[in-house]
């Protein structure tokens, strides 16, 4: 899913990437029971940043209640749906450990990589996830990932444009159809 929620960080990222999304999230399911990615760990806080299990109705979401996202979908393997789960549960095992690259986030701009031991930043998250389950690899170092560039991956497919928080309304009409 890519977002973009209105932050003053995410407002810095679209001016500079001239993109309208800033954020990337990676789930397990369209229902997002597992959305994952690097952010505010407290809504409120921008300074709060590490390894978070977002929630459409809680959490940065619900503060920030006029997100606008994208969400697609791609088909796997049994083995890389596996692996990916596998590696997101391992963070979330560990998530203390874990910060936000602030630093790192420079890195796409200038075309050099800042990585950090146990920091991230949301689509160097979501790019290192693709790359160990081998669902797909942007053959550059994913502290360069910017969040668009996972709009390109080959067989995305559109399933909601529009508000957050009419996603998982638009979800129930759609499983109907």
């Amino acid at each position: 899913m890519l977002s973009f929620t209105g932050t003053i960080l995410s407002r810095i990222v679209k001016v500079v990437t001239l993109r309208e999304y800033s954020h990337v999230s990676i789930a397990l399911d369209l229902e997002f029971n597992s959305l994952y990615s690097f952010g505010r760990i407290n809504p409120r806080n921008p300074f709060s940043g590490g390894f978070v299990k977002e929630e459409i109705d809680s959490g940065t979401y619900k503060v920030f209640k006029n997100t606008v996202c994208k969400v697609y979908s791609l088909d796997v393997t049994e083995k890389q749906y596996t692996d990916l789960k596998a590696f997101i549960d391992n963070f979330y095992k560990y998530k203390e450990r874990y910060g936000f690259n602030v630093i790192g986030l420079f890195g796409p701009m200038i075309n050099i990589p800042m990585n950090r031991q146990h920091k991230y930043f949301c689509s160097q998250f979501v790019g290192k996830a693709l790359l160990k389950s081998d669902i797909y690899d942007f053959q550059k170092d994913v502290g360069l990932i910017k969040p668009i560039e996972f709009a390109t991956i080959p067989n995305l497919k559109v399933v909601y444009e529009g508000k957050l928080q009419d996603y998982t309304k638009y979800l129930s009409s759609f499983k109907k159809d």
